[in-house]
């Protein structure tokens, strides 16, 4: 039998010649690939994003969460000035997931992130992986991620299943199973089971504004929110702000407390309601707890339905209404001229 022999290229600029301008697009193409190494489901945000003076390499998401994820990009060793990037970006972007990907990592960076997953908050992840290319013979280059540096609980394995795409699919059929025909009509949900921790159910006009409800069963716990994630960040922002001045009324008739993320530096903005507990249940808890959780976040699904449906839909008609008016008034201006 013929076999071929598999050998690492040790410099990756005979693949990306250029930092940003050949890595940078290639991984925000491909934020999958890095996304499975660390077990996140990332979603694209931004590439070379000011902060300040300074320009982030990339802005992705979690979108199981929403937490915001900086990546910092570095085809050589790691060195002092992009880990004092690195912290000011993520002090930045308020980040919950830190990635800095290099050729190599020193010992002493090294542990400086494990020294930061050790003494900062729970909720705040740093990462540091080793971007490699291999070969086979005369093959194609293939690239590996190696994350070197991780949060102890990530080390431990999370989610807790060993196969968490079936845990969440089986999660969501019964989800939809446990739904009437009338929730599912005020809901929105429908359509085939989830693999991922998020299920998307329903989407508010105007059309391609990104309005949209969804239950999330992520890393933090199940959630349900509304996003708004319409290409237009000051629409998505003028939108939010319109319907956080009625926040005491819209909690009220709730009865929850909301958690109100206007994510200034995002394009996005989050209005979420996480489950109240008592302790965080994960996608590997018991049948009984699981269920609660379900049922959970169909009632709680509905009372958004009920509450931010028609206030969603009447302050984003006006905003457009607003916003056709405005363009009327421009261009009989230019006739006029």
């Amino acid at each position: 039998m013929e076999l071929g022999r598999i050998h690492r290229l040790n410099d990756l600029k005979t693949v990306w010649p250029s930092e940003p301008g050949d890595f940078d697009p290639w991984l925000a193409d491909n934020l999958d690939q890095l996304g499975e190494a660390l077990g996140l489901d990332l979603e694209l945000q931004g590439r070379q994003v000011s902060v300040g003076p300074f320009l982030l390499d990339i802005l992705a998401r979690e979108s199981a969460t929403g937490r915001p994820v900086i990546i910092e990009n570095q085809l050589t060793k790691t060195n002092h000035t992009h880990l004092g990037q690195l912290l000011t970006y993520a002090a930045g972007f308020d980040a919950k997931v830190v990635v800095w990907l290099a050729s190599e990592f020193t010992d002493e960076h090294r542990a400086a992130l494990d020294l930061l997953n050790r003494h900062t908050d729970e909720e705040i992840a740093f990462f540091g992986v080793v971007v490699e290319v291999w070969k086979i013979g005369d093959s194609l280059p293939a690239p590996n991620f190696k994350v070197v540096s991780a949060p102890n609980q990530w080390v431990r394995g999370s989610p807790v299943t060993d196969d968490p795409q079936n845990a969440y699919r089986s999660f969501w059929e019964t989800f939809l199973v446990n739904m009437t025909d009338e929730e599912k009509q005020h809901i929105g949900a429908k359509g085939q089971p989830s693999a991922k921790s998020v299920y998307y159910c329903k989407t508010y006009p105007p059309p391609g504004q990104g309005l949209i409800s969804f239950a999330s069963f992520g890393r933090s716990g199940p959630s349900v929110e509304i996003y708004f994630n319409g290409k237009n960040k000051n629409w998505n922002k003028g939108l939010f702000d319109e319907l956080r001045k009625a926040q005491n009324e819209v909690e009220e008739e709730l009865g929850l407390s909301l958690d109100w993320r206007r994510l200034d530096n995002n394009v996005a903005c989050r209005i979420l309601a996480p489950y109240p507990g008592p302790g965080i249940p994960s996608i590997g808890s018991d049948a009984d707890t699981l269920n609660k959780v379900r049922r959970w976040m169909i009632d709680t699904l509905l009372a958004f339905d009920a509450v931010f449906g028609p206030r969603l839909i009447q302050v984003a008609s006006t905003m457009a209404a607003q916003e056709v008016g405005e363009l009327e008034e421009i261009l009989n201006g230019v006739v006029d001229q």
